[in-house]
């Protein structure tokens, strides 16, 4: 799992004299059951790497040198240390001369591939967020948990459990008085799980919440959480998970997931669709969304999945071109981008924009496969 927070310092991380290594290695588990059958996609994909880089004319001597060790010590590290335990893909991102070396473990898989840039190349982490967007909080009178990640799978963050009486049915005045201590511990059990999702969010580990809670429960929660999150909650479940395990709470929550993110993708497409023929507030195209991208202006930026094109940056103002020439800011050359989109993710990343990849519709093949809304 990562979160907004660490992507956007990843994005930031620019080296024009150094190089980069990222390395996404599929481990689905119906293609590479075995560890041998793991083995033998990440030498390849390394081999592969080096035998690039040999015959890459672009990099330096010592960037040449800089990115053997690189490999050398990915090759290691998977080799020795990895576990691939519980992943079904690992991203990998690597450089010597920045001190930079860091792993996350996937809940899904990815293509197989490695990158090499002044940059980390985070855009296959970008573009499924629904399997790594979602938080689910589930509520019971005793018990709260919190899960993190998508329609693929999630982990368990944390477990919250108090000691709230169980009601019983003598009656009379002591009776009524016991109920009124029940309730307050329960609505004191249900504050605790509020604010500990709220934290959560303030620390950017939240962008979509399922809640997951008993018909009795379900008003007073909803009233509990803050109001930022009832405006991320995508669902909020009439159903005990109390006890049910990570793989259950996964088929429960899947379907509202999917819902959500297909209204979500939606909406905003014909949100795109209105500002571009309304008040202009909207672009599409590779050329006018990177001028939005470059103005600071994008509020939510959408991509056709797979959708790459080359194009040019400038590495001293971070100005991105759809060609190659001089930068008409600072007029330093532009330097060739294989893939300019990568760029436009970073920087609508770097701006806290919205970054949506438009998997339920068809519409951004019509729309220039790349578009933007604007915040003005």
């Amino acid at each position: 799992m990562i979160d907004k927070t660490r992507l956007r310092e990843l994005a930031n991380i620019k080296a024009p004299d150094c190089v980069v290594l990222s390395v996404y290695i599929d481990l689905d588990p119906s293609m590479f059951a075995t560890g041998r059958n793991r083995s033998i996609e990440i030498r390849s994909l390394l081999d592969e790497l080096e035998k690039d880089a040999r015959s890459n004319g672009q990099l330096s001597d010592v960037q040449h040198k800089q990115l053997r060790k690189d490999v050398q010590r990915v090759r290691e590290y998977l080799d020795k240390d990895f576990n691939a335990k519980g992943a079904h893909g690992v991203a990998l991102f690597c450089s010597g001369s920045l001190d930079l070396f860091e792993v996350i473990k996937l809940i899904r898989s990815v293509n197989s591939e490695a990158v090499v840039g002044e940059s980390p190349f985070i855009e296959p982490l970008l573009s499924h967020p629904e399997d790594d967007g979602y938080s689910v909080l589930t509520v019971t009178r005793r018990s709260a948990r919190v899960l993190k990640g998508g329609a693929s799978g999630l982990s368990e963050v944390l477990t919250i459990q108090d000691d709230v009486h169980r009601w019983h049915g003598k009656g009379g005045w002591s009776q009524a008085r016991f109920q009124r201590g029940i309730e307050k511990e329960t609505h004191d059990h249900l504050k605790k799980a509020a604010n500990v999702v709220f934290e959560l969010y303030k620390r950017g580990q939240i962008q979509r919440l399922i809640v997951s809670v008993t018909k009795e429960l379900k008003s007073e929660i909803e009233q509990t959480l803050h109001p930022y999150l009832r405006e991320r909650t995508a669902a909020v479940l009439d159903v005990d998970l109390e006890h049910a395990t990570v793989e259950q709470i996964v088929e429960a929550v899947r379907p509202a997931i999917e819902a959500d993110e297909r209204q979500r993708e939606r909406e905003q497409l014909d949100r795109l669709r209105a500002e571009v023929g309304g008040r202009g507030r909207g672009v599409t195209g590779l050329t006018d969304t990177l001028g939005v991208l470059n103005e600071k202006r994008v509020d939510v930026l959408l991509v056709q999945p797979g959708f790459r094109v080359e194009g040019a940056a400038c590495h001293e103002c971070g100005y991105l071109g759809s060609s190659n020439g001089n930068c008409p800011i600072d007029g330093e050359d532009l330097k060739h981008q294989e893939d300019i989109v990568e760029s436009a993710v970073e920087s609508a990343l770097g701006q806290s924009a919205e970054i949506l990849f438009v998997h339920h519709h068809d519409d951004m093949e019509q729309l220039g496969s790349i578009g933007a809304v604007l915040r003005y």
